[in-house]
């Protein structure tokens, strides 16, 4: 068997392909049997040679060509290689560029990568499976190798681009909350003197929250301040930048800022409206609308979910019209029972978060939540089981013997007096 590996820069011409087809014929001449032949292009072959090789292929059968998918099935099936759909998720997680390739693969000291170019003449390397490559390791292990084939464009770290996207994010959620914080209006030397973040990434923020009409700057340019409060479109605003501060991680400049003055006033009836145009229209009672109020005051997770259109509350909406009054009557009470239950649950599990115990104990002065839950099991004949829970969960301060104070998650007896009676320690006591 002669095999040839070609690994050119472009495709495989015809000579190439020529010269290998002779050594195979001079071979079999001087053996006087059967010898096979592989010929691997680890860049693909030209036309000329696809056709050829395929004429060929239906006279003979000791010949095989291996480029293209034939290689990538041979590749994948040895080094585990990932698929195209993955590849396009890891690009999607770590950077916002554009990527112009994903298909193209290397190999280099037993390993395979895939190469991913991007706008701006740039690229980046994935392992076989699907982990980005670190400059670290670029540098140390494939920089010279790289550089021969790729010679005129610049590697991206994507972990590194990921982590300075997060960062630039971070900056940005600062700039905002510490507006919210100080009513709307900051002047950007106090911002930078604060901040855990350069000059650079400071003022790129702004300039980034300014592209978004979020926020601007006074005539003299040295004070920073949100939409007028009297100008249109306030509450829609508000709603974007609720929006991105409450998208990923949710850093404690942005609690500070949902408790806010100017956060804890802008939750209102205006607000409430703004969600419920969101929500397609949503009817809810004057009542209803102060107990959405005070759960979007307290829970950040319920608010970020109401800031979204929810997809049966929606789609009731637009099919509102087509039912009559009474099945629209009882679609309204459905659909506001629905939109309650949810923000119900969420402020719930925000109750029992560790990392917002400060937030309710401290920001908001709740103390306790107590729920009471009736469950009804039916079948075809009738009721199968009926019961009634009442479960009461508290937030207390854990004395640690140090100035610092840690807040936990505790469940008092129902028999236990309530929090504006006594003291945290009565959450002990026993039923008797």
């Amino acid at each position: 068997m002669i095999c040839e590996c070609k690994a050119y820069q472009k495709p495989v011409d015809i000579n190439a392909w020529l010269k290998f087809l002779g050594k195979l014929f001079t071979a079999e001449k001087s053996r006087s049997q059967v010898v096979y032949g592989c010929f691997v292009a680890l860049n693909g072959v030209n036309g000329n040679v696809a056709g050829h090789y395929k004429d060929l292929s239906l006279r003979v059968d000791n010949i095989e060509l291996v480029s293209g998918e034939s290689l990538l099935k041979h590749i994948s099936n040895i080094y585990t290689l990932c698929d195209l759909e993955k590849v396009k998720k890891v690009i999607q997680i770590f950077t916002n560029r554009q990527a112009l390739s994903f298909e193209e693969i290397a190999y280099y000291k037993n390993k395979v990568f895939r190469i991913i170019t991007f706008e701006g003449n740039s690229y980046t390397l994935l392992s076989s499976n699907g982990e980005p490559i670190s400059r670290a390791v670029f540098d140390s292990e494939l920089k010279n190798a790289v550089q021969f084939v790729l010679p005129a464009i610049s590697f991206i770290d994507l972990q590194e681009e990921a982590e300075a996207i997060k960062r630039a994010t971070r900056a940005q959620k600062f700039v905002m909350s510490h507006l919210l914080l100080n009513n709307g209006s900051i002047e950007i030397n106090s911002i930078l003197c604060e901040s855990e973040f350069t000059s650079e990434e400071i003022i790129k923020a702004i300039e980034r929250l300014q592209e978004q009409a979020w926020l601007y700057r006074s005539n003299d340019s040295e004070i920073l301040l949100l939409k007028d409060e009297d100008g249109p479109g306030l509450y829609t605003i508000l709603t974007e930048i609720y929006r991105f501060l409450l998208a990923g991680d949710m850093t404690d400049s942005v609690l500070e800022a949902l408790a806010s003055e100017y956060y804890l006033s802008h939750i209102n009836e205006d607000f409430i409206s703004q969600i419920q145009q969101i929500q397609g229209g949503m009817i809810l009672s004057p009542e209803e609308v102060q107990q959405v109020i005070l759960l979007l005051k307290w829970s950040p997770t319920a608010l970020a979910w109401s800031l979204y259109p929810n997809e049966m509350l929606v789609n009731y909406s637009v099919q509102k019209d087509l039912v009559d009054m009474d099945v629209g009557e009882r679609g309204d009470l459905l659909c506001r029972n629905y939109f309650l239950s949810v923000l119900y649950v969420i402020f719930k599990s925000n109750f029992r978060r560790p990392e917002l115990h400060n937030h309710f104990y401290n920001i908001h002065g709740l103390r306790e939540i107590e729920t009471i839950e009736r469950l009804i099991v039916k079948s075809h004949t009738g009721i199968e089981f009926q019961g009634e829970l009442e479960l009461r969960q508290a937030i207390i301060p854990l004395d640690m013997g140090s100035d610092a104070e840690q807040l936990v998650m505790a469940i008092p007896f129902n028999s236990s007096s309530e929090p504006w009676e006594s003291t945290s320690e009565s959450i002990h006591e026993s039923n008797d």
